[in-house]
C-alpha cells in the first residue's frame, strides 16, 4: 500500500508536470508580446561576489528595456535584453517561467557576465510584469550567485503618433 506522504507526492509531481506543459491549460503568450521598461526599485543582486577583489554591488536595473517576443508557439514567449541575452519562457495563463539550464549575458561594471538561470519568474497584470529571478554568475566566484525582482511597464505607442494615423 501507498503511503499518503508518497501520494501527496505523486499528485504533486503530476500536477507540475501538467502546468509546465504548453498543451494544458493553454497559454497567452501573446499577451506578454511587446517593449517593456523596468520602473524603481528594480534590482539584481549579486551574493558573495567578487571580480578582481571588488564586491559586486546589487545592479539597479531601472530604465533598462527589454523585449519579450513570440516563441515557438502560442504558449512560448523570448525575453531579450540587449544583445547576448535570450531567455525562453513557458506560459501558462498570466505566468511565464523560464527553464533552467538558460544562459543570460549581461554588463556588470563593464565586464560581460553571465548569469545562469536557476529560475524566472513573470507574472502579468495588465500592463504591468512583476519578475523575480535567481541564479549563478561564475565570474564572481565558485559561489557567486545573484537573485533580484523587478516591476516592468508595458511600453506604449506615442499618442502623437497614433493620433496622426487614425486620422489619415
Amino acid at each position: 500500500m501507498i503511503s499518503r506522504a508518497l501520494k501527496g507526492l505523486l499528485v504533486s509531481s503530476v500536477l507540475l508536470l501538467g502546468c509546465g506543459s504548453s498543451s494544458s491549460g493553454g497559454g497567452n503568450g501573446a499577451a506578454f508580446v511587446g517593449t517593456w521598461t523596468y520602473i524603481s526599485g528594480s534590482t539584481l543582486t549579486p551574493s558573495s561576489c567578487m571580480v578582481l577583489g571588488t564586491t559586486i554591488p546589487p545592479l539597479d536595473l531601472t530604465g533598462d528595456t527589454v523585449t519579450i517576443t513570440a516563441g515557438a508557439s502560442a504558449s512560448e514567449i523570448d525575453f531579450v535584453e540587449g544583445t547576448a541575452c535570450t531567455i525562453k519562457f513557458t506560459v501558462s495563463g498570466t505566468t511565464a517561467t523560464a527553464t533552467s539550464d538558460q544562459s543570460c549575458t549581461l554588463p556588470v561594471s563593464g565586464i560581460s557576465a553571465v548569469l545562469n538561470v536557476t529560475s524566472w519568474t513573470l507574472t502579468l497584470s495588465g500592463d504591468t510584469l512583476m519578475a523575480g529571478f535567481s541564479g549563478s554568475a561564475p565570474i564572481g566566484g565558485t559561489s557567486c550567485t545573484a537573485s533580484g525582482t523587478g516591476t516592468l511597464a508595458k511600453n506604449t505607442p506615442d499618442a502623437a503618433t497614433t493620433d496622426a494615423k487614425t486620422s489619415d
